[in-house]
This record gives structure tokens, sequence and C-alpha cells, in this order.
């Protein structure tokens, strides 16, 4: 193997005490990092590493000039809000990033899938067939956001399901509640229902499309169904090509499902598409970052935020817009009587920092 070929050798520095993505982030990163250190408090002040955060936007931008023209890569983890700070990118050689935008230079921008949290299903294990699970489809979580009522209201009708909100929407019966207290479903029955579901509708989050629930079905061997926008195909422009059923309604979901499920044979066909997609795409995403960090260590050093971020990204309002691409107009209007009423009641439109973090902020 040649000096340009040699793989890259780097320390996982992972900051902050939330842990929820570890073995994900290491998964991604196994071919590059050969040990990994947790610096809960977040001073750490080295060389040759992948550095893994939250919240960058929100710490104090001076702490990152330390790593100008060092062997440091960073790993933004939370930033859904697309807050990020460009000026704050540009210490690094290369940055990886959850929550993809073409806005993003991919010279210096690698964009990282969410992935799961907290467990690892193993792709590698024998799924029970899509035709052989007891629900068409489930759905665990808060529903009183974004489009997910519409979920309900079309999918409902489809039997078999387990529908499990754990707030209250209107017009939406639950079983959620027991002697006045919230229901919660423990991680190892989150884990069998999502084994025994055909089909897991994985809706936007709280602003954007991508969310946990996409990966998580897929280790389970669910079949996700994705939504996508007027202007926005998030997934095909994030992943590439990909046979994940994506609708532009769950009216139209409602129709695809009940159509697919006439046929045990092309169910299990999907089925075993998507498994197989994913499969090849877990391995090639950690091949594409040592390759991408391979790369970047042969050229020079970010001149500044532009090496980053397109020039759009400095235009007045470019966050909004690019925000309400992801919202279907019934997740537009909650949204904003949602932040009508944060406004009302004092508090802020927006929540940019984790309620669980150590690390030190400005």
């Amino acid at each position: 193997m040649g000096r340009d070929e040699q793989l890259p050798h780097l320390t996982g520095v992972w900051q902050g005490d939330d842990l929820a993505q570890l073995s994900w982030i290491q998964h991604l990163f196994r071919k590059v990092v050969s040990e990994w250190t947790f610096d809960r408090t977040g001073d750490f002040a080295g060389d040759n590493a992948v550095l893994v955060a939250r919240f960058v936007n929100a710490r104090n931008g001076k702490y990152f000039t330390q790593f100008r023209g060092r062997r440091v890569f960073l790993v933004d983890l939370a930033d859904e809000n697309y807050d990020f700070r460009p000026e704050i990118y540009s210490n690094f050689l290369g940055v990886f990033r959850c929550y993809w935008s073409n806005v993003f230079r991919r010279e210096r921008m690698f964009p990282i899938p969410l992935g799961m949290t907290h467990h690892d299903f193993g792709i590698t294990r024998s799924f029970p067939k899509s035709s052989e699970r007891q629900f068409i489809w489930s759905f665990l979580g808060q529903m009183n956001k974004s489009s997910r009522p519409e979920i309900a209201r079309y999918l409902g009708s489809l039997e078999p399901h387990l529908l499990f909100a754990v707030d209250e929407t209107k017009g939406l019966s639950t079983w959620n509640v027991m002697d006045g207290k919230r229901r919660r479903l423990s991680f190892e029955r989150c884990t069998n229902i999502l084994l025994d579901s055909v089909f897991a509708p994985a809706p936007m989050g709280n602003v954007n499309l991508e969310s946990w629930r996409v990966y998580e079905a897929l280790e389970a061997g669910a079949i996700p169904i994705l939504e996508k926008r007027p202007t926005l195909d998030y997934f095909t422009q994030m992943w590439g090509e990909h046979p994940i059923p994506t609708v532009s309604s769950w009216k139209q979901a409602r129709t695809f499902i009940a159509e697919i499920m006439a046929s045990s044979a092309d169910l299990d066909r999907l089925q075993a598409e998507c498994m197989n997609w994913w499969a090849a795409k877990r391995e090639e995403w950690s091949e594409s970052t040592r390759a991408f960090i391979q790369r970047l260590e042969r050229m020079p050093v970010p001149t500044g935020p532009r090496d980053f971020v397109h020039p759009m990204h400095s235009r007045p309002g470019w966050q909004v817009v690019e925000l309400l691409r992801h919202h279907s107009l019934p997740a537009m209007k909650r949204r904003l009587n949602l932040q009508l009423g944060r406004f009302l009641s004092g508090k802020k439109l927006r929540v940019s920092l984790g309620a669980n973090s150590n690390i030190k902020r400005t």
C-alpha cells in the first residue's frame, strides 16, 4: 500500500454526555478512528482527531479556532434548524454533519445520516418476512405535530395496526393513559413492535424531514415510508437512488399500502430490496467517510466559510425558506400555531440547546 493509500488513523473524541448515536458514529468512522475518548466538559485541545459534538452553533466560537491548521475533523450532530455557523466550520479540515442541505459544499462537507439511537439491531440477523408480520403498520411517539395527524386519518383504516401516541391529538382516541398517568412502552416492547410491523411511517421530525425512525425501521426489517415535498425530495438528494417508498401525502401512502398488501410476493420483494439496499449503504457510507478524510488531508487548509457553504446561505431569509421546504401545508400550519403559542407565552421561538449536556456554552 502506497503512502497516499494508507488509512488515516485518528482518535475519536466524543464531547458531552449524550451517547444516543454513539454506535452509529463508531460504525461510520471505524475505518479511520483507532480509539475513542470521551470529553464530557468540552475541553479537548489536541490534534489528529475526529471531534464529535452537539449544538456546535451554541458553543463559544473562540474554542474552535485552536484547531485551524491541525489534522482535526468536526462531526456536527444536532442542527435540524440549520443554525450552523460557517465560521466555526472553517477551522477544520472538513466537517461531517447530520441534516443535509444543498447549501453545503460537498468538497468540504460530508452529509451523514442520523442513523439509529442507542441500539443497533444488526443488519445480518434473520428478520421475519413482511408477509409474516402481525401489524400492517405501526407508529409510536408524538402525534400532535408536523404531518403526523394525517397518518392516523388516512392509515387508520388499515388493520391490523398499532398506534401509540404519547400526547393528546384532537380527534384521536388512544389508550396511552391509565389512572391519570401516561403509559410508556419499554425499549424491548418498542423493538418487538418494529420487528412485527410491515411498514413504519417515518414522518418529518420537529422541522426536518429526516428522523431516527427511518433508520431504526430499516434495522428491524420494517419498511419505512418517507415523505417528500413539491420542491424537496430530501432523501433521494442526500442518499441517491433508493427503493424505499416515498410519498407526497399520507393519503397516497394509504393507496400504496393497500395495493401492495394484496400480493405477499410483491411485499416480500420490496422488503428484500430495502434491506439489501440498507446493508450495502451502511458499508458504502463507512468507506466514503474514509475516502473523504483521506482526500481532504491532501488539500490546502480551508481559507474561510465559503469553502463550506454556497453564497445562498448569506441571503436574508435563507434559513426560513429552507425549513419551509420541509413542511407540508398542514405541518406548516401546526408549526405556526406552535410558534405563536411560544411567543404568546413568552418562550423562545426555537430551542437550539440540548437539555442534557455538560459542554460549556456562551
